[in-house]
């Protein structure tokens, strides 16, 4: 059984027995025009005895079901306001026990959120949250919650932007006790969930540190690379590099990640999803070699602009094959296409061959929209991904450079949400190609041979003659054939236009044109 739950404060029965003991807990106008660089301690607040009298007024009305869903609402909501003002927010009146490992986890994990909220001014000037509810299963005194968490939220430093995450699956365990249910665990992973498991908070907050001050001061030279060297490529000259469209590479990307205001904008069916290989998230790297096959010219399942069978080197080139038998879920995508690591390498060593080709670099001035970030912690290596679909002003600005990603989903967020990591890139500079053109009279080289390549491969025109198959590139278009293109273009190739009738509703073009 599903459930939506959308938070509007004053539309649910429980704000109203809640509001005393919620409104006590939130601090407002505490957000800061400069970085106050630490968070407080003694902001925790206990409201122990408040809040759990109120649970019992909700005892007697609710059902458990209701209860349970009031209590995890409550629970997000207090994250959400934290990040709001910018002040850490007590939440052990929600928990069974807040001695226990997993809420000292939750408030590492708090602190440094809003230890970056507070350094780059990513305090939430509003948000809406959403929780899917998957199940929820009652066993006595005990309840288990199958759920997905989903938001908007404008962040200060970019008002009005408005970023998306989306499913981010939580799995809630919760105790009824005398004075109602209350949280036994929350167990979930995001990108900065692993990290508190292997380093500590002070080393976590140097990193940010150390990114902070590379977003805002100038530097003299490019910053140091993360555990090894930037490598150059040989470059073949056997292959020839065209342009990189990186409109199109970002509009792949940002029509390709589930947002509330776009549900249909959801992964692309016709790559197989590798959100899991084990217990490892590597959707986020096949993602965007999407997004730079879309940059490169060329949309699934076509394998165009892929190395042929023969040349497919599964550690080196970049290719997806697509449709694999039944019995392997996650197709057969090679290493630079899925791997971090193997990516990186990818554009160090391998980029001559056929694929995207780029730079590596450490310095965020040398990126531009349709580029990668690749992010590093101690315990995993180099091990996320995302694309840069947003610059500002500044090139330097962790705030104002904007990422779309896979595992987790997140549309047009602030690079700085990730400050607690290392990070590195790749600036694309075109795609590696050995096709030759479908036109006897369209080389490669022609300045539009990507577009005519497309309009033929979808059978919206077939040239202008054959023998051998010409597209006259310089001819002009006549309004009768605009008017083909367009319906082509819009319905398909297969289009054919209703009977017109009696008239065309046009003097000089006859019903039987």
């Amino acid at each position: 059984m599903k459930y939506r739950l959308k938070n509007i404060k004053g539309t649910r029965m429980f704000f109203a027995v809640l509001f005393i003991a919620i409104s006590s807990l939130v601090s407002y106008g505490a957000s800061p025009q400069t970085p106050k660089r630490e968070i407080k301690e003694d902001l925790y607040i206990t409201q122990n005895t408040a809040a759990r009298g109120s649970a019992a007024l909700i005892n007697t009305s609710l059902s458990d079901e209701e209860q349970i869903k009031a209590v995890i609402d409550a629970y997000f909501t207090v994250r959400y306001e934290g990040q709001k003002s910018i002040v850490a927010q007590d939440f052990s009146f929600l928990v069974q026990d807040e001695t226990s490992e997993w809420v000292k986890k939750e408030r590492d994990k708090r602190e440094i959120e809003l230890y970056i909220a507070d350094l780059f001014d990513l305090g939430y000037q509003s948000y809406e949250f959403y929780l899917d509810y998957d199940s929820i299963k009652i066993d006595g005194d005990q309840a288990t919650v199958q759920l997905r968490e989903s938001h908007q939220v404008v962040f200060n430093a970019i008002a009005p932007e408005v970023s998306y995450m989306s499913n981010l699956e939580h799995t809630i365990s919760l105790i009824k006790e005398k004075d109602g249910w209350v949280i036994s665990k929350d167990d979930y992973q995001d990108e900065l969930s692993s990290l508190i498991d292997s380093a500590s908070i002070d080393d976590i907050k140097k990193q940010i540190d150390e990114n902070f001050r590379l977003s805002s001061e100038p530097q003299d030279q490019d910053p140091p690379a993360i555990n090894e060297e930037v490598q150059t490529p040989f470059v073949d000259s056997s292959v020839q590099t065209f342009p990189y469209y990186r409109v199109e590479a970002v509009y792949y990307a940002d029509t390709h990640i589930p947002t509330t205001d776009c549900p249909t904008c959801n992964y692309n069916t016709d790559y197989y999803v590798t959100e899991y290989l084990g217990s490892t998230c590597v959707d986020c790297t096949n993602f965007v070699s999407q997004a730079l096959y879309a940059g490169g010219g060329t949309s699934p399942p076509d394998t165009k602009g892929m190395p042929a069978e023969a040349d497919r080197v599964w550690s080196q080139t970049m290719h997806y094959i697509f449709n694999y038998p039944p019995g392997y879920p996650n197709g057969d995508p090679s290493g630079p296409w899925y791997n971090v690591t193997y990516q990186w390498n990818f554009f160090g060593l391998y980029d001559n061959k056929i694929g995207p080709v780029g730079t590596q670099t450490y310095n965020i001035c040398y990126t531009q929209i349709g580029d990668i970030v690749q992010l590093y912690s101690t315990e995993d290596g180099w091990f996320h991904e995302g694309m840069i679909v947003s610059k500002g002003y500044d090139c330097r600005s962790l705030q104002t450079t904007l990422v779309d990603a896979h595992c987790d989903d997140r549309f047009h967020y602030p690079l700085a949400h990730w400050s607690s990591f290392g990070m590195r890139y790749i600036h694309i500079t075109g795609y590696r190609s050995d096709q030759v053109s479908s036109f006897s009279d369209v080389q490669p080289t022609y300045w539009a041979w990507q577009e005519i390549e497309r309009l033929y491969d979808s059978s919206i025109t077939g040239g202008c003659a054959i023998n051998p198959l010409r597209y006259c590139p310089n001819n002009n278009v006549t309004r009768a054939q605009m008017a083909v293109f367009l319906l082509k273009g819009k319905h398909g190739s297969s289009y054919t236009p209703p009977p017109v009738g009696t008239s065309t509703g046009f003097s000089d073009v006859s019903i039987y044109h």
